[in-house]
């Protein structure tokens, strides 16, 4: 292995998990602080990949496929592989996403939308510590009985959080317009991309015999 190669492997074994939590806290607990930190902060796309993002994405691909397939939805379960596959295939969509969602974000800022304009690093900043929070309350999901409920209001904060971020890197007084603009741009992508995927497989049907959901997907 080459030298680049033995340092990007370095860097996730030298991953500071308690970095990351306190991260996660620090916004919840006092956004317009934490993003007038992550303004100031040399972190590139790199870094807040390896350091961020792929930790925290690959720990709720785990949870997700674990819920899907042993612990079950509404009483159904997927089988091992279908479970698998959905866990790796949003794990990877949600990276791409992030990164590519920033493109959208900085030229929406520039069409009138906000006071201020937002360059494509900065908007990157604002979506991959937001995606961390977004996916960091996915895991309370898997709380008994009022998991869904804690789930559902700290997703709604974080487009809170979505907001003051905006707000903290772009210099603006009060992008609201943006963020709707970019929630619903972000929303209609999301779920024509979701529709396509799904075309890839039929509906779930419950197994009888194992309550599990089975999904035939097309042979090559």
């Amino acid at each position: 292995m080459n030298d680049k190669t033995n340092n990007t492997i370095n860097e996730f074994k030298n991953i500071n998990y308690s970095k990351i939590l306190n991260r996660i806290i620090s916004l919840i607990k006092d956004p317009n602080d934490t993003w007038s930190k992550i303004k100031t902060e040399n972190i590139d796309v790199r870094s807040t990949y390896i350091n961020y993002l792929i930790p925290v994405s690959v720990i709720v691909a785990i949870a997700n496929f674990i819920k899907l397939s042993f612990v079950g939805t509404l009483g159904f379960k997927m089988t091992v592989q279908n479970g698998l596959t959905q866990s790796i295939i949003s794990l990877i969509l949600g990276l791409v996403f992030v990164y590519a969602f920033s493109f959208i974000l900085s030229f929406l800022s520039k069409q009138s939308f906000s006071e201020n304009e937002l360059t494509q690093e900065d908007s990157f900043k604002v979506l991959a510590f937001t995606m961390i929070l977004s996916l960091a309350t996915t895991l309370l999901g898997l709380v008994p009985m009022i998991g869904g409920l804690l789930s559902l209001l700290v997703g709604l904060y974080s487009i809170y959080i979505l907001y003051i971020g905006i707000k903290n890197l772009s210099g603006s007084e009060s992008p609201i317009l943006l963020t709707i603009i970019f929630i619903v741009s972000i929303a209609i992508i999301s779920a024509v991309v979701g529709l396509l995927i799904a075309g890839l497989y039929t509906t779930g049907v419950p197994d009888q015999n194992y309550n599990e959901v089975n999904f035939n997907f097309p042979k090559e």
